[in-house]
């Protein structure tokens, strides 16, 4: 395990492309979550480099949409007012103090600008080289239920569960990138807490009140109260 992520963290750093799995289930080492708007001119490039992480099979590569630049000529179609809120949350204890577009956090514990690709690898390579050896959680499915299977971890956490587009496209009519055609990788379209976790080894069920979109895919993370540091994370398939 550690010696094919001391090779996928080497593969990130020179810009590799990996075969595209984010639609295969199985867990994850490192969560990028990338803050971005369609009404930011400078995200686009940052888009890209999202698009480009998405294919490590140790990373899951999330994109959350901000509402806040809507007012300034074109309303993101994606935006949501829980993906704001867990920026500025995140603004009160990382280095910038900030919210900007596009900012990249990674693991929780670190953010970078988004575009900024060679910085943005150096920091994933970080991660991937830290990132515990055996994973926290795993999603098993048994009698048709779907579970959250968690190993035990010396720090109570909350386990979110996140629902997915892996590519939309958007002709952007008004705005900083108007006439642009934007590609946005792994938008998050649901963001919804399951359980407060004491750290024990447990099963838990996934919700069964999640309504049926096709094409969108399921991730569980565990992050430590406070939105902390991402201990964890697993693909639903």
């Amino acid at each position: 395990m550690k010696r094919f992520r001391a090779y996928g963290a080497a593969a990130v750093a020179a810009g590799i492309l990996f075969a595209p799995i984010i639609g295969q289930a199985g867990e994850r080492a490192v969560v990028v979550e990338l803050f971005t708007s369609e009404g930011c001119s400078s995200c686009p490039p940052a888009h890209a480099v999202i698009g480009r992480i998405a294919r490590n099979p140790d990373i899951l590569a999330l994109s959350f949409h901000v509402d806040y630049w809507d007012y300034i000529g074109w309303k993101d179609s994606f935006a949501a007012p829980w993906a704001t809120r867990r920026q500025k949350a995140y603004a009160s204890r990382l280095s910038s103090g900030r919210v900007y577009t596009p900012q990249m956090v990674i693991s929780g514990k670190v953010d970078v600008v988004g575009s900024r690709a060679p910085q943005v690898m150096r920091e994933l390579q970080r991660a991937l080289e830290t990132a515990p050896p055996t994973p926290l959680l795993r999603i098993v499915e048994t009698e048709g239920e779907s579970e959250i299977l968690t190993n035990r971890h010396d720090t109570p956490a909350e386990i979110y569960l996140i629902r997915f587009d892996p590519v939309r496209e958007t002709r952007v009519l008004r705005g900083e990138n108007m006439g642009r055609h934007l590609l946005t990788f792994n938008v998050v379209r649901t963001y919804r807490k399951i359980i407060d976790w004491d750290g024990s080894a447990q099963r838990i069920p996934l919700p069964r009140d999640l309504d049926d979109h096709p094409g969108q895919i399921m991730a569980v993370i565990a992050q430590r109260h406070g939105q902390g540091e991402v201990l964890g994370a697993a693909v639903v398939d």
